[in-house]
């Protein structure tokens, strides 16, 4: 009875050494065999414990470990009687357990009745008793120890035996402990980065991480939404030279980027692309679509300060730029909108305010009456003219904002041409050759709009076709049922580029620039015609004179 652990060997019979040593190897291959099988913890040691029972011949095997305060043993799995003893705890240095795992050496009870346990169960149900430290090196892993029911005089090699097994399996103890730990790592780690993973995705602009030969080591969603992929390779996956062969990344005036101005080549040479130094690019993206990209970025250094990569983040401003190109656009009109109606409002104001002084001196000096008239004719005059510059001002405005209304009703096409055609006779003094007009067109339209739209092509007509260039016009249905009004001339015609632009605000031909005009007439007529839902398109050869064709729907368009 008592601790035994050094006990001088006794001289043993050749066979009965031969015999212990085998017990002792398959006691130990046992183990061994038991650790290798990737068992969970609990499953571990309850399978150690079994093989424990069976090589020792006990009743009862059980496993303590030391708690994470270095302290305490806990009772962590059982074979045998002490199983119904529930939860145990035993402090280092108190009872049979914190006895073994204070002295770190084994410990023999032939009689539990005359040991102080701290254990009642143990005296209650087991008569002798035997354990061991489960050590590693210097450290404390816990205590194994085995009990009989009836009286049994552990022998010396018993104590060897057992001992051996116990410090095999704190190595496998602590090996699956470590694998355990491992795995719970792994899975952390991977549930981590799996979040990571999902708000890195979750970010709107796209964010690329550069290896140091510009490699893409990773990159998120909004990354490979940006561009498409290219053959069987994604385009992230892709050597940096063919990402750029891809990519054409050039400067904002479209001039492309040398290597060395690549946004990856100036962050992998140690550049901060941040704050004034970062900037736009444009890019091929995906669908082929070039875009505007603003690129943010620096390089990541190790501990050593050494460059080990770079990260970027890009975002699509093509929005913003368009929006910058149309707001510039719209600068340009207005500051030409300006410009010419300056110009062009003075043209009827000098006569109107001439005609009106010389309308005073002829009642001051009391003119005949005619003189009188025509002094107030030219005044009119003036000032309609002024009063259609400032409607056509006007109706761009509406076009602009989207506001240009067309008031519908049952009309006769053939009453506006000649309307037309009889006003543009009488102030042009010129003949105009009309067709078609003869009959009734009944149409549902915009009757005095389609008058405007009308009265500015015969106009331009006489303007820019000057005698002895002839002017016709003509009215026909087309076999579709719609309506179509043409204005020909025989003038020197427009060139192709020049027609690109007929249709645009403010625009006139270079050859007529000195020709008055806001330059909206067309832009304006077109609006009117596209609101209508028709069309207006112009033919022309140069040298074989112009052909404006508006063609209407006779009834009324849907919306």
């Amino acid at each position: 009875m008592g601790q035994s652990p050094r006990r001088k060997q006794s001289s043993i019979h050749p066979p009965l050494l031969t015999q212990s040593y085998e017990r002792e190897l398959l006691a130990l291959q046992a183990i061994t065999d038991t650790a290798l099988s990737h068992l969970d913890l609990p499953t571990l040691y309850s399978e150690l414990l079994s093989r424990v029972q069976e090589f020792m011949g006990v009743a009862n095997a059980a496993l303590l470990l030391l708690e994470p305060d270095g302290q305490t043993l806990a009772l962590q799995a059982v074979r045998g009687v002490e199983e119904r003893a529930g939860k145990v705890r035993v402090p280092l240095g108190q009872g049979f357990a914190g006895t073994i795992a204070a002295t770190r050496q084994p410990l023999l009870v032939d009689d539990l009745n005359s040991f102080p346990v701290s254990n009642l169960f143990l005296r209650d149900h087991l008569c002798s008793i035997l354990g061991v430290p489960l050590t590693i090196t210097d450290r404390l892993i816990g205590v194994l120890h085995v009990g009989t029911t009836t009286p049994r005089h552990f022998a010396e090699a018993d104590i060897h035996l057992l001992q051996r097994v116990a410090d095999r399996m704190a190595l496998a103890i602590d090996h699956a402990r470590l694998l355990a730990e491992a795995q719970q790592t792994k899975v952390k780690a991977e549930k981590q980065l799996g979040e990571i993973d999902a708000l890195f995705n979750a970010v709107v602009d796209a964010i690329a991480v550069y290896a140091p030969d510009g490699t893409i080591t990773h990159c998120n969603q909004a990354m490979r939404d940006m561009f498409a992929d290219y053959g069987t390779a994604r385009y992230e996956s892709l050597p940096l030279a063919e990402r750029a062969l891809l990519s054409q990344p050039r400067d904002v005036q479209g001039v492309p980027l040398t290597r060395e101005q690549w946004p990856q080549t100036r962050m992998l040479s140690g550049e901060h692309l941040v704050g004034s130094a970062s900037g736009d690019i444009i890019i091929r993206g995906k669908n082929g679509r070039d875009m505007f990209v603003s690129v943010a970025g620096r390089p990541v250094y190790d501990a050593q300060g050494t460059i080990i990569g770079a990260v970027a983040v890009m975002r699509d401003v093509t929005e913003r730029h368009q929006f910058e190109e149309e707001r510039q656009r719209l600068d340009h009109l207005k500051d030409m909108f300006i410009h010419i109606a300056s110009h062009e409002l003075r043209a009827p104001l000098a006569p109107l305010i001439l005609g009106a002084r010389l309308l005073q001196q002829s009642v001051v000096r009391g003119a005949d009456p005619a003189e009188i008239t025509k002094r107030a004719d030219d005044i009119v005059f003036h000032a309609k003219r002024m009063s259609r510059m400032l409607d056509t001002m006007l109706n761009m405005t509406r076009i602009s904002e989207g506001k240009l209304a067309v008031d519908l009703a049952p009309a006769d096409l053939a009453d506006i041409t000649r309307a037309v055609v009889t006003e543009a006779q009488q102030i042009s003094k010129r003949s105009i050759a009309l067709a078609g007009a003869d009959a009734p067109v009944p149409a549902v339209c915009d009757a005095e709009r389609l008058r405007q739209v009308l009265t500015n092509l015969v106009s331009n007509a006489l303007k820019y076709a000057p005698e002895p260039a002839t002017i016709s016009v003509s009215l026909g249905v087309t076999p579709c049922g719609c309506a179509q009004i043409s204005v020909r001339d025989t003038g020197p015609g427009i060139d192709a580029e020049t027609q690109a632009h007929l249709f645009e605000r403010f625009f006139r031909g270079a050859q007529h620039q000195q020709l008055e005009g806001l330059g909206l007439g067309l832009f304006i007529a077109q609006a009117i015609v596209q609101e209508h839902g028709g069309r207006l398109w112009v033919e022309s050869t140069p040298g074989e004179g112009s052909t404006f064709i508006m063609e209407l729907p006779l009834t009324r368009p849907t919306s």
